[in-house]
This record gives structure tokens, C-alpha cells and sequence, in this order.
């Protein structure tokens, strides 16, 4: 009996020594703690300051992993972006020096843009390199080369950058088409906006032009903003925004906003449906931007980031794509608009030019013969491309082409009005010379004691026309522009090769305010555009809405909007300076703007 006993007690200790042999080949501080637990139960204390040790060398093992991990993701990404910064350099060209990350972003978004257009030219050479987050970019500050790009050589440079996490909306948008897709669109558009077209559509711009003016009599008689009733002190951009609102609203839509003079924009969102629509286009995120120049593309396509959500243009593109609908539901009833010229487009190899035509041509840097050529040329390569796409317009691009004159044409065209009255306070000379001309050939209505303007009287007005070039050279709305090339291409003026895919960037606001390239630039003088004058431009110096074909194509319109509104301000009101404002001002730090600081201005009933 006793040595059966003692054969069970050599089984229990082999089968105990092979679970510790077991335990062993795993984590050692585990199998100590099991047999611990096998060998007595009183000593719970040991036991959990032994399971405590344990997690402790683990969790810092874990933080030592991490922070490797965040250490060497770091030297990976400090020498990702310093090579990448060592981009011109490596091809002898000059330049700002980039920051870590952001290369020459926070320099050109929170710098004074006016003076950055001036002196870096003169720091870094006509031709310098900048980067936007890593991408190298190039900036073009000489005419002769600006020409050569936009115009000599535009079929290397045909599209402007289109930023690969624009919404699906913004990709469709006139400005942002590509090659054959952008071809076809132009010459569609191209005749909806001639001066014929443009005349169409002048009753209605005239309508609007009278509500900004009742909206500004109506303040001034207003005891609360006026107590003299003598004078108005005002901020005129959010009015002028409204303003263009209303025009682009009512000629491009058919879509009268009640009473659009009144109150401000965020006012008229609160009663009218379009507006409060309209204004979740123009919502523009600074940090989604930045985000999309400094973060990898490969990242942020992982998730499906997007600069502009395409829910913020949903509202507003269900409710024109129901006008669409409805327009095209109802053959027998035409409206004189830009939405039913579009409906309407045919493809046209003429554009019927006139003599008004003409004398805006030069804000494009372009011929008569130039425009001509170019659209039967577009023409025949459209034809040629037929069976390939339609020949006609579709609704999404009826919709997006709709939809980038509210996008574009609001901030630009307010932009170029606010600016105009700040530079009019200022110079009460230039003010009162305009203010005699349109005198001379404005119409008196005795019944409704209101003056009016016919579309010719606009448009043939020669010292109204030199004002408002001159004040988009002293401030133009739009700063730069760009171009893309297609194909390798050598700058021969600087010696400098780009490879294909290069953005260029055109330093307007440089080319236009440049002491090479005009006489006392500081100097505000219409008369430099004055008939005899013009001629004396240096070729590529001018070009506030762009040059080349790719010039911007609403340019008629914004100017026959411009040049209405300012008629009928300045033939019943006199624009002085505001109190404690300045002349030279300051400028709104902007992503592409260029809009005054504190623009108000003073109104004095004539």
C-alpha cells in the first residue's frame, strides 16, 4: 500500500514537472506566478505586485515602440520635405526660402500680398521658384514671357492646375476644364457673351442697378444710420456683394431677389431661399486648403478628402438642375438669360463682334482678329473630336457653367466696385471729371425722378471705360493666375527647363504695379487707358481678367455690371473719404483677393 502510494506521488510530481516545463517555454514571469498560485493561496500580495511588474515592462516597452515610431516618421518627413525643398535650387533657380512643411505658404497667405508682388521679383529674379507645401511651383513676373506662355505657345500651357480634391461639381466648373472638354465648353459659351447677348440682359441689370441705389437713399434718410440726412458713412462690400448677387441671380437665372439692395447678404439668406443656397457655395475652408498642399496625396486620397465638401453644393445645384428641368419642360416660353442662352447654345464658328466689342477687348490683351481665329479654330477641333462627344451642351454642363458666374462673379465684380469707390473718395478730381461725363449723356426721367443709362452709353463711355482699367491695375480683384504645362518646355529669356506637369504662376498684380513696366505706377491715372495712350501698354502688362484664350470669360458682363453700378452711384451721389481711413490702404490678407481693408467710404447726396 505504501508503495503504491509512493508510485502516484512520482506520477503527480513527472506530470507537475512537465505543466512547469510547459509554462516555461512560454512567458517565464507567467509560469512563475502559476506555480506560485499552485503551491499556496496566502500570498495574493506577492502575486499582484509580480502581475504589476509585468504590465509595467510591457507598457514601456509599448511607449518606447511609439515614440521610435513618431521619431523616425519625423527624420523621414523632415527629409521627404528637405529634399524636396532643394528642388530649384538643384536647377540654379532663386527663390523665397521655404518653411519646414509648408514651404512659402504661410509667407504668401499671411504676408502683405501687394508688397510680396513687388519685392520678390526684385529679391529673386523675374523668374523664381516657390513651393506649396512640397510642390514646386513657378512664379512669372515678366510680360514677355507671360505673353509667350498665355498666348505664343497656349498649346503647351492650355488648363489652368485643377486640384485633385476639388468636388465633383468644382471639376466640372468652365475654369477647370481640361484640353478637348474645355475646347468644347468655350465655344459653346464663347457667343453667350458678346456684347449682343450682354445688351439682352441690360433691362435686367437695370433693374438691379436701381435697387442698389434705393437701398443706399433709403440709409440715408434712415434716423438710426443717418441723423443728418445729410450723408452716409458706409462699408459699400457687403452691399456691392448683394448687388452682384442679385445681377448674376436675376440675368443668369431668371430670379429677382425682392428688394436685393437692402440689408446685407446674410440678411437676404434669412428671406430668400436662393441666397441662403447660394451662400453655402462661397463657404471656403483656408485649413482644408493648406491641408491639400502639405499632406500627401496618397494620404488624403485614403480618406477621400475633399476641399470643399460636395454636400455644401448640393442644395444650391438641386435647385438650379430643377430650373433646368423646368425650362427645358416648356419650349414655348423664352427668357432673355444666360441659363437659356445656355439651353439654347449652338455650336457657332462666328462671334459676332461690334464696335463695343472692340473697345473692351484690350482688358483680355487680345485682338478682334485673335478672338476670331481662335473660336473657329476651337471650332474645327471640337468637329473633329464629334465622335467623341456631344455637340451640344449637357445639363451637369449647363449646371456647372451656371453655377461658376454666382461662385467667381460675385466676390471678383464686388471686389472691383468696392475698390473703385475707395479709389473715387480719394481722388475727387478724376470723380468729378467722370461724374460730368456721364452728366452729358445720362437720361432724365421726369415722372419717376430717376436718371438711366442706355447699354450704349455704358459701354462706348471712353473716360468711364479708362477709369475702371485703371482701377483694376491699381487694385485688380484677382492677384494670380495659372498654367499647367503639357509637355517639357524650355524658357530660353532664363534659360530654365520645366518638365511637363510644371504649375506656372502669373504674378498679375507685379505686372500691372511693376515701375519696369509702367510710368509713376503709384500714381492713380485713368487717363493712361485713354484713346492715344493705350497703344503705349507694354504687351502682357495689362491683363486683370487673364490673357490668351483662356482669358476670363465673363468679362463683359462683370464690366457692363461694374460700370452700371458705378453710373448710377455716382450720378446721385458724391463719394468721399470716411473718417480715420487712408490713402494708401491696407489689404485683407486673402487666398487670391485683393480687397481693402477698411473700405468705407462717405455718401453725399448730389
Amino acid at each position: 500500500m505504501a508503495k503504491f502510494a509512493q508510485i502516484r506521488l512520482l506520477r503527480w510530481d513527472f506530470g507537475l514537472a512537465q505543466q512547469r516545463a510547459k509554462r516555461q517555454t512560454g512567458d517565464h514571469l507567467l509560469a512563475h506566478l502559476c506555480a506560485c498560485k499552485a503551491m499556496t493561496n496566502d500570498n495574493n500580495e506577492l502575486i499582484q505586485d509580480s502581475s504589476s511588474g509585468w504590465l509595467s515592462v510591457n507598457q514601456n516597452i509599448l511607449g518606447a515602440t511609439i515614440l521610435s515610431s513618431i521619431c523616425f516618421s519625423a527624420i523621414l518627413v523632415h527629409y521627404y520635405y528637405k529634399n524636396a525643398h532643394s528642388y530649384w535650387k538643384n536647377k540654379g533657380l532663386d527663390g523665397p526660402t521655404p518653411w519646414p512643411l509648408v514651404g512659402n505658404l504661410l509667407q504668401i497667405f499671411r504676408g502683405d500680398r501687394m508688397k510680396q508682388s513687388l519685392e520678390w521679383p526684385v529679391k529673386h529674379g523675374k523668374v523664381f521658384g516657390i513651393y506649396f507645401g512640397a510642390k514646386p511651383q513657378v512664379f512669372i513676373n515678366d510680360p514677355e514671357v507671360v505673353l509667350q506662355i498665355s498666348v505664343k505657345d497656349f498649346d503647351i500651357f492650355p488648363n489652368h492646375e485643377i486640384n485633385e480634391f476639388a468636388n465633383k461639381y468644382q471639376k466640372a466648373f468652365l475654369f477647370f476644364a481640361q484640353d478637348a472638354h474645355w475646347k468644347k465648353m468655350r465655344v459653346f459659351m464663347s457667343p453667350t457673351f458678346t456684347s449682343g447677348k450682354i445688351k439682352r440682359m441690360f433691362k435686367l441689370l437695370d433693374r438691379c442697378a436701381d435697387d442698389l441705389v434705393l437701398c443706399y437713399s433709403e440709409r440715408l434718410i434712415d434716423d438710426k444710420l443717418s441723423p443728418t440726412g445729410q450723408s452716409l458713412v458706409i462699408d459699400p462690400k457687403e452691399v456691392y456683394n448683394l448687388y452682384t448677387m442679385d445681377a448674376i441671380a436675376t440675368c443668369c437665372y431668371g430670379l429677382k431677389l425682392e428688394r436685393a439692395g437692402t440689408g446685407s447678404v446674410k440678411g437676404a439668406a434669412s428671406r430668400n431661399e436662393f441666397v441662403r443656397r447660394a451662400m453655402k457655395v462661397f463657404e471656403f475652408s483656408l485649413v482644408r486648403f493648406m491641408i491639400s498642399a502639405i499632406v500627401p496625396a496618397r494620404l488624403l486620397r485614403w480618406f477621400d478628402f475633399q476641399i470643399s465638401p460636395v454636400s455644401m453644393y448640393q442644395s444650391h445645384v438641386d435647385m438650379v438642375s430643377e430650373l433646368i428641368k423646368s425650362r427645358k419642360s416648356v419650349n414655348n416660353k423664352k427668357f432673355n438669360d444666360y441659363l437659356q442662352l445656355l439651353i439654347d447654345a449652338e455650336l457657332d464658328h462666328e462671334l459676332e463682334l461690334n464696335d463695343m466689342d472692340l473697345s473692351e477687348n484690350h482688358h483680355a490683351g487680345l485682338t478682334h482678329d485673335q478672338l476670331i481665329e481662335d473660336q473657329k479654330r476651337m471650332v474645327a477641333e471640337v468637329k473633329n473630336q464629334s465622335s467623341k462627344m456631344k455637340l451640344e451642351l449637357t445639363d451637369i454642363e449647363i449646371l456647372s457653367s451656371a453655377m461658376i458666374l454666382m461662385v467667381v462673379g460675385v466676390e471678383t465684380t464686388s471686389t472691383l466696385l468696392t475698390n473703385s469707390s475707395y479709389l473715387l473718395a480719394f481722388h475727387q478730381d478724376i470723380q468729378e471729371r467722370l461724374y460730368k461725363e456721364l452728366k452729358s449723356f445720362a437720361k432724365f426721367n421726369d415722372n419717376e425722378k430717376v436718371y438711366s443709362f442706355g447699354y450704349e452709353d455704358i459701354t462706348s463711355s471712353q473716360y468711364l471705360d479708362a477709369f475702371v482699367s485703371e482701377s483694376l491695375r491699381f487694385y485688380p480683384p484677382i492677384l494670380v493666375t495659372d498654367r499647367v504645362s503639357n509637355a517639357d518646355y524650355r524658357i530660353e529669356k532664363y534659360n530654365l527647363d520645366l518638365p511637363k506637369g510644371t504649375k506656372i504662376n502669373l504674378n498679375l498684380y507685379h505686372l500691372m504695379n511693376s515701375p519696369d513696366y509702367w510710368s509713376e505706377p503709384k500714381k492713380f491715372n485713368p487717363d493712361r487707358f485713354m484713346p492715344g495712350n493705350k497703344d503705349n501698354i507694354i504687351p502682357g502688362a495689362y491683363c486683370p481678367f487673364g490673357i490668351g484664350p483662356r482669358h476670363c470669360i465673363g468679362m463683359r458682363f462683370s464690366l457692363t455690371e461694374s460700370k452700371l453700378a458705378l453710373a448710377k452711384i455716382l450720378i446721385n451721389y458724391k463719394i468721399v473719404p470716411a473718417p480715420n481711413t487712408q490713402f494708401p490702404t491696407v489689404f485683407k490678407t486673402s487666398i487670391g483677393f485683393g480687397s481693402i481693408k477698411d473700405p468705407r467710404v462717405k455718401l453725399i447726396p448730389r
